[in-house]
C-alpha cells in the first residue's frame, strides 16, 4: 500500500508488477503495488467438463481478484495496470589497486542489484495521474526512458505455454548425433591416443567434453589440466569433474572470466568452490575478456 509507505519500494530488474489505482467511496485515491510471482507457472490451466481446456495468465487472475483482495476498503473502483523496470547493469571498477578482482567483483555485483531506473515500461492504457506518479517515483530521466507498452510483459514464459500433452503444438526434438568414433568405446583416451577426433557442437553431444574431463579427474597418468571457462551452467558437471581431479592430486589450473554479464555471482561462486577443493583460479586480465573455450590435459 503505497499510500502507507515513507519511501517508493525497491523494484526488482526485469520483474512484473500491478500498479493498481484504488479510488475510494469518500472521493480518496490510493495506489498499491503488486508483484506477479515467479513462483509459479505463468499460466493457469482451466479445465472444462467437455474435455477442452482453456488458458488464462496468473496477473489476469489477480486482475480479476482485486476487489476482493482490498474489500476491507470501502471502494468505488478498482483497476490496474503493468509495469516493468530495467536497472543500470553496468559493473563499476573502482581503482583501489589493494583491492583484488573478486572483492572487486562482489562489490560491483551487489552495486548492480541497486542500480539506477534506467528504464520504465508501462501499460499504455495507464491514467496518465498515474504516470506522473511514477515518473516522480522512479525518479527516472528522459522521455525516451519511458516506454507505453502492451498489457503484458515477459513474453519469454510463453516458451513454458501448456502444451497439453499434443505433439503437434510443439517441434519434434532433433536427435544428437553420436560420434561414430566413440560408438562401443568406454574410454575416450583409448581413441585419441590412435587418432585425432572432431567434434561437431551442437549437433554433436556435449557429453563427450564432460565425459573426457571426468576421465582425465581419475586417470592415473594425467598429470595436470588447464582450462578456460567463461559461463558455466548452475550444478556444472564440468566443474565438477575439475574439483574431483583436484582431489585427486591432479594439478589443476582454470582461467574463469568473471565478466560474464549477468552470470558473475555463478562464477564468484564456482571459483571458491575450485580454489577450496585445491585449484588454481586466475582471474584473466584486468580490461579483457575472456572467450575462447580451451582444455589442456597432460
Amino acid at each position: 500500500m503505497l499510500d502507507q509507505v515513507n519511501e517508493f519500494p525497491s523494484l526488482e530488474d526485469k520483474e512484473i508488477y500491478l500498479l493498481v489505482k484504488l479510488e475510494l467511496e469518500n472521493g480518496g485515491i490510493n495506489f498499491s503495488l503488486i508483484e506477479i510471482p515467479d513462483s509459479i507457472d505463468r499460466f493457469y490451466v482451466i479445465n472444462s467438463s467437455n474435455g477442452t481446456s482453456k488458458v488464462i495468465y496468473i496477473d489476469d487472475i489477480i486482475r480479476f481478484k482485486l476487489s476482493k483482495l482490498f474489500r476491507t476498503l470501502n471502494l468505488k473502483q478498482v483497476s490496474s495496470y503493468t509495469i516493468k523496470i530495467t536497472r543500470d547493469a553496468e559493473l563499476d571498477y573502482d581503482d583501489d589497486f589493494s583491492k583484488g578482482v573478486m572483492e572487486k567483483m562482489e562489490k560491483s555485483v551487489k552495486k548492480r542489484k541497486k542500480g539506477d531506473y534506467v528504464r520504465l515500461l508501462y501499460d499504455k492504457e495507464m491514467p496518465e495521474d498515474m504516470v506522473v506518479f511514477l515518473k516522480s517515483k522512479l525518479k527516472i530521466k528522459g522521455k525516451s526512458n519511458i516506454i507505453a507498452g502492451g498489457k503484458y510483459h515477459n513474453k519469454k514464459d510463453l516458451l513454458s505455454f501448456p502444451s497439453f500433452d499434443k505433439g503437434k503444438l510443439s517441434f519434434r526434438k532433433k536427435e544428437i548425433l553420436r560420434h561414430p568414433d566413440f560408438k562401443g568405446e568406454h574410454s575416450l583416451f583409448n581413441v585419441i591416443l590412435k587418432k585425432d577426433v572432431m567434434i561437431h557442437m551442437p549437433y554433436q553431444s556435449f557429453d563427450y567434453i564432460t565425459a573426457f574431463l571426468r576421465e582425465a579427474a581419475i586417470d592415473p597418468f594425467v598429470k595436470s589440466i588447464s582450462i578456460t571457462l567463461y559461463r558455466v551452467s548452475k550444478d556444472s558437471d564440468i566443474v565438477h569433474a575439475l574439483i574431483n581431479a583436484a582431489k585427486n592430486g591432479k594439478k589443476v589450473t582454470v582461467v574463469i572470466e568473471l565478466q560474464a554479464r549477468f552470470d558473475e555471482e555463478n562464477n564468484i561462486y564456482y571459483s571458491d568452490l575450485l580454489k577450496d577443493a585445491g585449484a588454481r583460479v586466475i582471474f584473466g586480465a584486468y580490461c579483457l575478456k575472456v572467450h575462447s573455450k580451451i582444455i589442456l590435459i597432460q
